[in-house]
């Protein structure tokens, strides 16, 4: 009766503390490689520089739109 009450906190606290132990393990992996895992997975985005040009009014915005593609019309 002893031996497998004992046997049975063994089991329980080790799956608890194994638990908590990997999720450790994970978030400091995330942690520590964060920069490398948005690279990954931001390999398709594209990455624009801010131009320091005059900000366009809605008017000239919808302007210049209907200049560059005649065909679309824009939606609100």
């Amino acid at each position: 009766m002893f031996k497998a009450t004992i046997r049975q906190i063994h089991l329980y606290l080790g799956i608890t503390i194994g638990t908590i132990l990997a999720l450790m393990g994970l978030t400091g992996f995330i942690t520590a490689w964060d920069e490398d895992i948005m690279a990954a997975l931001d390999h398709g985005v594209i990455r624009v520089e801010p131009r320091h040009l005059p900000t366009l009014t809605p008017d000239q915005l919808l302007q210049r739109f209907s200049e560059q593609m005649p065909a679309a019309k824009p939606t609100v």
